[in-house]
């Protein structure tokens, strides 16, 4: 695979971040650039082919709605004022106070940009005259508003969604929410909405019948429904004040991704990534092909330091110092920092205080123990050794031998039938025979060999860089918002933790050979 090919797989995998200047209040974007909504009136834009920022700077308070139309961007904010503005050349086009208050959310359809306001009113204006064109007042604020299928759905404080034609007239309305609807999108004949209420409802918009699919601890802030696979499968991605990102079937939540320290305010779905932002001043581009490769398996009630597979069925990990089988206590202590099992899943070897421990699983009664000296920050059992590290020394044990020392410690291990690979500050590859055969200065949380052997994977904070064997060339780096702590290959694929969670992620070495053949 040449190198263009692997720029290629790195941009498909990866996400990527950027820091504003203020709280992201709202966000719109195209193929071509994200628009950003801040706080202190200013948008941000970045390029998304050139990755320039620069800003635009005309609102004198918050920016709270943002639409595209090609390279013309119009805002809203809550000086009242809509800015019309000329991506091309930078400069703001026309401005003109268009509501009383705040301005809550824009639509553009067929030329015609429809604003909502918490002066209890929808206004629509024609974008190339920029005259006002119609009206129509609620009784409560207007919240949020989507255009689907020559319909305008329109949230409001009340909790209730009315729907109208194109002409404005008023034709069904939705009840449900006990709180203002945040948000709402479409998809074929489903409507999902969001609310103050802090619940997310999915909609049959023919017959108006609602019901709860799920909610966030606080406000639901954002929702959106696309079908990434093209196959008539939504999902669901909704964003809350609880500072969580979470996706849903249509019956059922998938995944919740912690990577906000503050409200996630703003969303923008595509086809194969979204688009987050939040009031800790952050904006993440979320690869879904990545993501969605990433299937969690156990979520624990403790930090998970290791884990290890003893069945196809089984996971053990080590939480508060204890050992747990698939969330279950399995064995109680305080002292436990590492985990293996014995080739034939008959036996767990763990780490406890300066001892090795090898314990029957069936029983739990210990065989055998070893003093170290330090407690362990890895154990790899392989065939009738164990190899033990910790943060100054590599041993070896064997019945045979017993414990030799074989090179300093240091974070991370792993070991196939070619190679080792050990990190500390530094990254060392040897041969099976203990020849050092390169060196890579990256400082790595985890590292682990592909199954093929071709590609060792080492997790910083925040990626995945993929290093080619021997040469520990970087390859390319795929960005996460998980910090992988451990990473380990079984039978069902490869295994991470990060936290709390324990989850499967994507064999990228083999999706590589698939999706890029040389």
């Amino acid at each position: 695979m040449d190198r263009n090919s692997w720029e290629v797989f790195e941009s498909v995998f990866s996400d990527k971040f950027l820091q504003t200047s203020s709280e992201v209040h709202s966000l719109v974007s195209n193929e071509s650039v994200i628009c950003i909504g801040l706080r202190n009136g200013i948008i941000q834009i970045y390029d998304l082919d050139t990755e320039e920022q620069y800003d635009l700077k005309g609102h004198n308070s918050t920016i709270n709605a943002l639409c595209l139309d090609g390279l013309r961007l119009i805002s809203g904010g809550q000086d009242s004022n809509i800015i019309f503005w000329d991506l091309e050349n930078r400069i703001q086009e026309a401005s003109l106070p268009a509501h009383v208050g705040v301005i809550t959310s824009l639509s553009l359809y067929n030329g015609i940009l429809y604003s909502s306001g918490v002066d209890c009113k929808m206004n629509s204006w024609n974008i190339n005259s920029i005259e006002k064109t119609g009206e129509v007042i609620f009784e409560s604020f207007v919240c949020s508003m989507k255009i689907s299928d020559g319909s305008i759905f329109v949230g409001l404080e009340d909790g209730n969604v009315e729907v109208f034609d194109m002409n404005l007239n008023k034709m069904k309305t939705f009840c449900g929410h006990l709180d203002a609807v945040w948000c709402i999108d479409c998809f074929a004949d489903i409507m999902v909405t969001c609310s103050y209420d802090g619940t997310i409802r999915l909609w049959d918009i023919q017959s108006t019948n609602g019901r709860v699919i799920g909610e966030h601890d606080g406000v639901v802030n954002k929702v959106a429904i696309f079908d990434p696979s093209t196959a008539g499968i939504p999902l669901i991605i909704s964003v809350g004040s609880d500072c969580l990102v979470k996706l849903w079937a249509l019956d059922n939540l998938k995944e919740t991704i912690e990577f906000h320290t503050a409200a996630v305010s703003s969303l923008a779905v595509f086809d194969m990534y979204f688009i987050t932002g939040g009031f800790d001043n952050k904006v993440r581009i979320w690869s879904l092909l990545n993501l969605i490769k990433q299937k969690t398996l156990i979520r624990a009630s403790d930090n998970i330091v290791d884990f290890v597979p003893v069945s196809n069925t089984q996971i053990a990990t080590v939480e508060k110092g204890s050992i747990f089988v698939n969330s279950s206590l399995f064995i109680e202590s305080n002292m436990i920092s590492a985990v293996s099992v014995s080739d034939d899943g008959k036996i767990l070897i763990v780490s406890e205080g300066s001892a090795i421990k090898w314990l029957d699983l069936a029983t739990k009664k210990e065989i055998n123990s070893i003093n170290i000296g330090e407690s362990s920050n890895s154990l790899i059992s392989l065939g009738d050794e164990l190899f033990i590290l910790t943060e100054n020394f590599t041993f070896k044990f064997s019945q045979q031998k017993g414990l030799e020392n074989l090179m300093p410690g240091g974070k991370s291990l792993d070991i196939n039938s070619r190679y080792i690979a050990k990190s500390s500050e530094k990254l060392d590859l040897y041969d099976k025979f203990l020849n050092k055969l390169g060196e890579n200065q990256g400082k790595y949380l985890s590292i682990m060999f592909s199954k093929n052997a071709e590609v060792l994977y080492a997790a910083t904070e925040s990626s995945i860089v993929l290093l080619s064997l021997p040469g520990l060339l970087k390859l390319c780096e795929i960005q996460s918002f998980r910090s992988f702590k451990h990473m380990k290959g079984n039978g069902q694929g490869n295994l991470a933790c990060y936290g709390k969670y324990l989850c499967l992620i994507p064999q990228y070495e083999i999706e590589k050979q698939i999706m890029l053949p040389d």
